[in-house]
């Protein structure tokens, strides 16, 4: 669980910094003199925003589908163990008759 926090963490990370690369390079190459391409670097830095964001809601999807795989995973090992027991219990009642009959 704390590798998934960490991954989360540094996923987040790299898209921040992904992020400001983007919003530097626009901000470095654009003659900002203008104001419809100071508007246009702000509606790419909003949808790197949006886009960042619609990322790390993914990244917690797949966290909270792996923690429900995990919760499945150890249910069919609780039903694997109950039929284990049983298959034993079933291999010792021939066993019993024998021994019972001589």
């Amino acid at each position: 669980m704390k590798n998934l926090k960490i991954g989360t963490r540094l996923t987040i990370g790299f898209v921040i910094v992904l992020l400001l690369t983007i919003i530097m390079a626009i901000i470095s190459s654009l003659p900002l003199r203008r104001v419809d391409h100071a508007q246009q670097a702000n509606q790419l830095a909003t949808s790197a925003t949006d886009i960042a964001i619609r990322g790390g809601e993914a990244n917690v999807r797949v966290v909270e589908t792996m923690h429900q795989i995990d919760a499945s995973a150890k249910k069919i090992e609780e039903i694997i163990s109950v039929i284990d027991g049983i298959a034993f219990q079933t291999s010792l009642l021939p066993l019993n008759a024998a021994v019972h009959q001589q």
